[in-house]
């Protein structure tokens, strides 16, 4: 099994839990790690044969952008069950982080697995 991470993935979403925060997108940070079968890509050499972080990329920000929840986790445990549906992850861990929403601090990061 071979671990594969997206790191400071930027991806806009409408998300808030007040009215203000959800009249424009966000921009939020996306870091990914996901556990899956790699040996035929190791032996052929094929994209086929794991899982196209390219692809993963593409679904969370199509899912991000079409989303609308208030709240950080909600958001993350969707992007989690959506990914889960489309690959074939062994074991998936995701870190969602929501730049300037607390006043002096960079941000606040939610992380969660998706539980196996």
């Amino acid at each position: 099994m071979t671990k594969i991470s997206i790191h400071s993935l930027q991806i806009a979403t409408t998300i808030g839990q007040y009215a203000f925060e959800r009249t424009a997108p966000q921009c939020i940070t996306v870091d990914l790690d996901y556990w899956t079968d790699t040996e035929i890509a190791e032996t052929t050499d094929q994209i086929a044969g794991t899982v196209d972080y390219a692809a993963v990329a593409l679904a969370i920000r199509e899912f991000a952008s079409a989303s609308h929840f208030q709240l950080l986790e909600a958001l993350a445990r969707g992007i989690l069950i959506h990914l889960d549906g489309l690959f074939p992850f062994q074991k998936l861990t995701l870190k969602l982080t929501k730049i300037g929403c607390v006043p002096s601090a960079e941000g606040v990061s939610v992380e969660m697995s998706l539980p196996r």
